[in-house]
Order: structure tokens, then sequence, then C-alpha cells
């Protein structure tokens, strides 16, 4: 049965409802280095760096969660999440985060379209590379494949998720701002992005996870407690 956009969001919405204080607090552990490295004000060239690598970490750490959300068998803790990032099967999904995240940004930096191009195709590579316990090369062309026909869809259930989440923090983001007369760049304006970004993070790293259960049951049967068993 085809899944529709309304489908995907409602089930990124549970996933987030029913765990939200978990994946914050871990997003809020994993990037701290980033918030440490910008508030020194160092070279932006490492600024970059740490930022890229903190996401990346904070996105591995997030599927495993969501998979253990959507399983229903484990409920997601902080030191459990933190812990796994740390592991042997963690490395080939940071070695693969890293390849998405140069060649997204290739892609973004030489024209939009072939950035959004890859970051649709390559969307649930991630989730497949951690359940299905294959290589980074296989990961994507499993997550090309997978999207194949869906691509449109993929590409516009993200799309809703960026503007469902990030009007609302955004508009929170400048109210406090305001509020609280935070001069641009200063410790304070640091600090709320750092927190405020923490939650778009939350939505944008349980999307990739909830697309890839969804396209599975599609295309494979897949249920949800076959997928999920991967991180049991």
């Amino acid at each position: 049965m085809s899944w529709t956009l309304e489908q995907a969001l409602r089930m990124t919405w549970e996933v987030v409802k029913a765990n939200f204080a978990t994946f914050f607090v871990v997003v809020l552990v994993v990037d701290l280095p980033q918030l440490v490295v910008e508030l020194a004000d160092v070279n932006q060239w490492v600024d970059l760096a740490v930022s890229a690598l903190t996401s990346i970490l904070a996105s591995v750490a997030l599927t495993v969660g969501t998979l253990q959300a959507l399983g229903g068998k484990r409920r997601p803790d902080v030191a459990n999440l933190l812990q796994w990032i740390f592991t042997a099967r963690a490395g080939p999904a940071i070695v693969l985060g890293i390849v998405q995240w140069l060649v997204i940004a290739l892609g973004f930096t030489l024209l939009l379209v072939p950035g959004l191009w890859v970051l649709t195709i390559w969307m649930v590579a991630m989730p497949a590379l951690i359940v299905e316990r294959i290589g980074m090369g296989e990961a994507l062309n499993r997550s090309t494949a997978l999207t194949r026909h869906r691509r449109w869809r993929v590409f516009g259930t993200f799309i809703v998720t960026v503007l469902v989440v990030g009007i609302p923090v955004a508009l929170f983001n400048a109210l406090v701002g305001n509020v609280m007369g935070l001069r641009e760049d200063s410790a304070g304006d640091v600090i709320l992005t750092y927190l405020t970004t923490s939650i778009i993070d939350v939505a944008l790293s349980i999307l990739p996870v909830v697309l890839y259960v969804l396209l599975r049951a599609e295309q494979d049967g897949a249920t949800v407690d076959q997928i999920a068993a991967a991180v049991d």
C-alpha cells in the first residue's frame, strides 16, 4: 500500500512527541563542542568542520533511537544512544554521514538543485546502512533504489517538515532574542540559536528513518518490528 505525506508527517510527530526530551538532550550533548567553538570565535573552517561532525554524530544516534522508538521494544535513553555512537557499528554510519555531507554541501555550493537532488535520493541511506548492515556504497545504492519512484513525495515531505518545524522555531528565536535584547552573534544569541537549532535537528533526524520504514513497507512488505529488530 502506498504511503502518503500526511502519514509520514504523523509518524514523525508521534516519535517526536514521545521521545522529544531524550532526543533533545542527546543533540545538546553531541553538539556541545560546536557551541564551545562558536563561543570561542575560532577559524570559520574549524567551526564548519566541528559543526558538520557533531551534526553527523547526532544524526547517527537519533537514527538508532528512532528505530528503537518505532519498534516499541526498547525505549530510547540518553546514555544508550550516546554510547552507541562510540561502538564499532557506528563507524561506517559516521563515514557515510561525512560523505553525504560533503557531496550534498558541494551540490548546494555549485547550485541549489543538485544539492536538493542528492539529498533526496540519499535520504534513507543512513537507516539502510544501520538496519541492513551493508557497506557505504551499498547503502547509497539502496537509498537510490528505495526512493526511485517516490522522490517527489520524499522531497515534498522533507520540505514540509522543514517549514512546519523551522518557521515556528525561527519566530520563537527572534521573539526571545528581541525580548532579551540579544545582539547578533553575542554569547546569548549563540546559546539561544544552539538550543533552538537542536529542536530542528531532532525532527530532521527522525524523518529519514520514518521514510525508510514506509518505503520498506511499501516495496518489500517489511514490518516496523522486523526493521527495528536490527538495533534490539
